[in-house]
Formats: C-alpha cells, structure tokens, sequence
C-alpha cells in the first residue's frame, strides 16, 4: 500500500510515482509487475 501526502504540494501521480520508482530500484517490486498492472488497469477502464 502507498501512502500519499495530503500535505505535500506535488500532484498524487508524482508522489505515487516516485514511491514506484523507490520500490523497483530497491527490487521490491518487479518493473515487469508494473508493466502489468498498469496493463490491467487501462483495459478495465
């Protein structure tokens, strides 16, 4: 789970990809995965 600052004053998308980005180049999170998820998210609409 990602958690967003309500504070901070860059956009959700940013700070949802900079948390992201921190979780691949830590390899805890496959970019391939991220790749897929964002497949399925955009075919279901």
């Amino acid at each position: 789970m990602f958690k967003l600052d309500k504070q901070n004053r860059n956009p959700k998308y940013e700070q949802l990809t900079e948390k992201i980005k921190v979780q691949i180049l830590s390899n805890m999170i496959s970019p391939n995965t991220v790749q897929r998820s964002y497949y399925e998210l955009e075919n279901q609409g």
